[in-house]
């Protein structure tokens, strides 16, 4: 099935983007570490959101390469306490950079991890990756230094990791900070049990205990990654409940529309055209002037119901999407193709999804794409409702330019029924724009 409409279109969406980021140059120039992830490949919001990590900074490094050197220090004066000092305090110091990952000193996600915890939780554990594998760096390098057995230089590692990923799952129950200091106690408090009773605190390290440790690490991992998988969940729930919220509120004002202002409109249209059909024989200056107003009627019936469509149209209730896109297709002012050859009817929501963020495409291309033709695919597969919508504008930079709030409004209005956006363009080739959300037919 095919729409064509009529022809129109200007500006560059390249530039409404760009409109919010034209005061970037007021924000703080990037860190050593910020240029360094960006140079290697890192995404810029990861990079800086990275370096934004106060277990990541400079000082922080230096603190825990301070700690570890006086712990070797240590071990080479006493040569008899085989390193312990450097091999009880070496598993903490992750820990311990992991409970700081987050502070208010321009770090952009503080505030939200505060407010919204469940949506930081994968910033956590790209965090916590990030201090473990800088943490780890600087302990080998300080362990290779410690006298004695070689096996010292890595018998931390195992027991660092479990320590670690304890504290990080802990924290998914409590305060990060309280989590990392609860998991601390008992790291120490264990260790010095276990030497006491079996009177060589090298067997906390050795052979035996290693094999202990990597169980415990690959538990805590699993328990990490179900954890994750269930705050996702959950956040996704959220999200949908808030996209059903709103839907349901603009069906309301839909009602309250056409219950009200619109059937009062309707009997001023009836009313002209009676008065029209009375006078119409001899008075032609008022049927002039009622022909007017019947326009004016008209003009403002329109205006309703192009409300009423931006809230929740009937005919995207009645008839689907083909239908409630085409009748959009049809008063646009740009050639917009539909193309919905085997498309059905699904749940009410997922339409509505894909209903809004092709016209939010579609108003994008209009007012800033200089495009001279669109198009719109729409395909249902199974389990799977995608649409694509390309045009042959003047395309952007997807990764240079900042998501402006229809794109942002899009993604989440994806995201929230765990589907997925791309925005696929480049400078003078146009920009595709491709989302799937799963569906329960």
């Amino acid at each position: 099935m095919e729409w064509d409409g009529a022809s129109g279109g200007s500006g560059t969406i390249e530039g409404a983007l760009q409109a919010p980021v034209r005061g970037s140059e007021d924000l703080a120039p990037p860190r050593p570490l910020e240029r360094s992830l960006r140079w290697i490949g890192v995404p810029e919001h990861l990079a800086r959101l990275l370096s934004a990590t106060p277990s990541l900074r400079l000082s922080w490094m230096a603190s825990v390469a301070s700690i570890l050197t006086l712990a070797t220090a240590a071990a080479r004066a006493h040569p008899d306490g085989s390193g312990t000092t450097f091999l009880v305090l070496a598993p903490l110091l992750p820990l311990a950079g992991v409970a700081l990952a987050y502070g208010p000193a321009s770090d952009p996600s503080f505030d939200i991890a505060r407010a919204a915890p469940l949506s930081s939780f994968r910033l956590m554990l790209l965090r916590a990756t990030a201090v473990l594998l800088g943490t780890t760096g600087i302990a080998l390098v300080a362990g290779a230094f410690l006298p004695g057995s070689g096996w010292q230089a890595a018998a931390w590692i195992l027991p660092s990791l479990a320590v670690t990923l304890s504290g990080l799952l802990l924290g998914t129950f409590i305060d990060g900070v309280a989590a990392a200091g609860a998991v601390a106690f008992a790291w120490v408090a264990g260790v010095l049990t276990y030497s006491r009773l079996a009177e060589d605190v090298a067997q906390v390290f050795g052979g035996p205990a290693q094999v202990g440790f990597s169980v415990i690490a690959i538990g805590l991992a699993g328990g990490i990654v179900r954890r994750r998988d269930r705050f996702e969940i959950e956040q996704r729930v959220r999200k949908r409940e808030l996209v059903s919220a709103a839907d349901a509120e603009r069906r309301r004002l839909e009602r309250n529309l056409h219950d009200g202002a619109q059937q009062q409109l309707v009997g001023i249209g009836i009313k002209v055209r009676l008065i029209r059909n009375a006078l119409e024989r001899d008075r032609g200056a008022a049927l002039a002037l009622l022909d007017q107003l019947d326009a004016d009627v008209a003009d403002a019936m329109a205006s309703l119901r192009d409300l009423a469509r931006g809230m929740y149209p009937p005919v995207l209730a009645e008839h689907g999407l083909v239908s409630a896109l085409g009748s959009q297709i049809e008063r646009h002012g740009l050639p917009v193709s539909l193309d919905a050859r085997t498309l059905g009817r699904y749940a009410p929501e997922i339409e509505a999804t894909v209903y809004f963020c092709c016209l939010e495409a579609l108003q994008n291309i209009s007012k800033y794409a200089r495009a001279s033709s669109a198009r719109i695919s729409l395909s249902g597969s199974a389990g799977e409702l995608s649409f694509l919508v390309r045009d042959d504008g003047i395309g952007f930079e997807p990764a240079r330019t900042q998501r402006g709030a229809g794109l942002r409004n899009m993604e989440e209005r994806v995201a929230a029924f765990g589907g997925t956006l791309l925005i696929d363009s480049a400078p003078g080739k146009g920009t595709a724009i491709h989302g799937s959300l799963p569906i329960a037919r």
